[in-house]
């Protein structure tokens, strides 16, 4: 059949052309009919063209369908059964697997981060089982960008009428309007509906979002880009006040964030999330690590850089831990509560997962932040990095009063690591960051110039930015 089709299409295309050319000399017997039956050949050309065009497309379309169908066919055979009805539901929908998933991915080729040599001496089952992980690592974030993307009024149309300022309580009085008025009542619902989804879609093209560690509601994002940090307040976004009463902040809802997925033992009531008993962690207990004695014995209050760095990666923080004790200077460390990390020490803990960190700030560093607008980080270089599936785990200010990241003031100041999420632009230019901040491990929001206030200042805004592995890379894109 689709031979048919793509045979009957190339066909039409040719009979245009042979109509055109057994007319293009026609006889005219008076000075009018052969300009009108070129005329009329041109017109039937033009119509046979545009048929054998839709004929060609429906011919591929059916091509990738019985393709998509046929891989899902192989797939079951070859056990892979949650490819294979992924497939096929996607075809049903409408989308294209075939475009979407890189074709070793679907053939059982050999995957690109892995050498030629290296794969010829795997075996059958070693193999299947890294595609099979590849396979369900794609899914998942296929599943992940299709909850991104669907618009926050999907699933609670009471959602969209707030942020348009009708009462959700209107929308059901269609029984008590005039017959004459009900479709005017709905066609300004509709109106307003069109106008958001194409302010949705401008929303989605212009934030950069962290490929690998941000949750999957964009909702209070959107309600920053339509009306900024201090305008998204009123909508119930968490914010944070400075002294002088204006917004420079806030904390993002638990249910925006993946954070809940990570543990790891609290010290007693009063401490901060981030101030872990290492005697608690299994394998830690009796090492001699975080205080010496009494009831905080084992508690460290500087792992921030290990903390934040683990769940850049996606790694549960205790996990972590227990790779970053075997890092260079990870022991000693550990040992003492009052030691924090560096960048080195940082990338050292990355490199344990195939991440590849490097140390930026400097005008001589990778990726320097240093241009002819100055030294600072710019929000379309912290944007790029996290397009390009590249961490950002930024060196900043920490207030421990308020437990925000703040200008430094000379009281109650530390050095802290957090990891850049998500960069959004408002519509009134307004620029916005998503941070992972492990003193109360909790997703934070700032405006871009506060956090820039707060980065270590310069010369050198200290941060490492983190390039994962090869086989994370091929990822989609949300």
């Amino acid at each position: 059949m689709v031979t048919h089709t793509l045979l009957g299409a190339d066909r039409l295309s040719r009979l245009g052309s042979q109509l055109l050319s057994e007319t293009a000399d026609a006889r005219s017997y008076d000075g009018q009919y052969a300009p009108w039956v070129q005329s009329l050949a041109d017109q039937a050309d033009h119509d046979i063209r545009q048929l054998a065009d839709t004929a060609n497309d429906l011919g591929h379309r059916l091509a990738a369908i019985a393709q998509a169908f046929e891989e899902a066919d192989a797939a079951e055979v070859s056990g892979f059964t949650a490819w294979a009805t992924m497939v096929r539901s996607m075809v049903e929908q409408g989308q294209d697997p075939i475009v979407l998933m890189p074709a070793w991915a679907r053939t059982m080729g050999r995957p690109p981060w892995i050498n030629e040599a290296i794969w010829a001496h795997l075996s059958w089952e070693e193999r299947r089982q890294i595609i099979q992980e590849y396979r369900t690592a794609w899914m998942e974030q296929q599943d992940r960008i299709a909850r991104l993307r669907t618009p926050p009024w999907a699933n609670n149309d009471e959602w969209l009428w707030r942020i348009a300022g009708i009462d959700p309580n209107l929308i059901g009085i269609h029984d008590l309007l005039e017959p004459g008025d009900v479709h005017g009542f709905q066609t300004q619902l509709d109106r307003i509906r069109q106008q958001y989804e194409q302010k949705w879609g401008e929303f989605l093209d212009t934030q950069a979002l962290y490929r690998y560690g941000v949750g999957d509601d964009l909702s209070e994002a959107f309600l920053i880009y339509l009306f900024g940090l201090e305008g998204a307040a009123a909508y119930g976004l968490n914010v944070h006040l400075a002294p002088d009463g204006t917004v420079t902040g806030g904390v993002s809802s638990p249910g925006q964030t993946v954070l809940q997925k990570y543990h790891y033992e609290r010290v007693p009531s009063g401490s901060h999330a981030q101030d872990i008993n290492l005697n608690l962690i299994e394998g830690f207990e009796g090492r001699g690590y975080g205080i010496n004695s009494g009831e905080l014995a084992g508690v460290h209050y500087n792992p921030c850089g290990e903390i934040v760095t683990s769940v850049t990666m996606g790694i549960d923080p205790v996990e972590g831990l227990a790779a970053f004790e075997q890092t260079t200077n990870g022991a000693d460390i550990l040992a003492d509560h009052t030691v924090g990390t560096n960048s080195n020490d940082l990338i050292e803990l990355l490199d344990q997962y195939g991440w590849a960190g490097e140390r930026v700030g400097n005008a001589d560093d990778p990726y320097p932040w240093r241009d002819d607008r100055g030294w600072e980080p710019k929000p379309d270089q912290v944007a790029d990095h996290l397009r390009a599936g590249r961490a950002v785990i930024a060196l900043v200010n920490l207030e421990k009063l308020n437990a925000f990241v703040e200008p430094v003031d000379g009281r109650n100041d530390a050095t802290h690591w957090v990891s850049v999420l998500q960069v959004v632009t408002g519509r009134d230019g307004e620029v916005s960051v998503r941070v992972f901040n492990p003193y109360e491990n909790r997703e934070e929001w700032y405006a871009f110039d506060h956090l820039v206030e707060s980065w270590t200042p310069g010369p050198n805004y200290r941060a490492v930015v983190a390039t994962p592995p090869p086989d994370l890379a091929w990822l989609p894109t949300p």
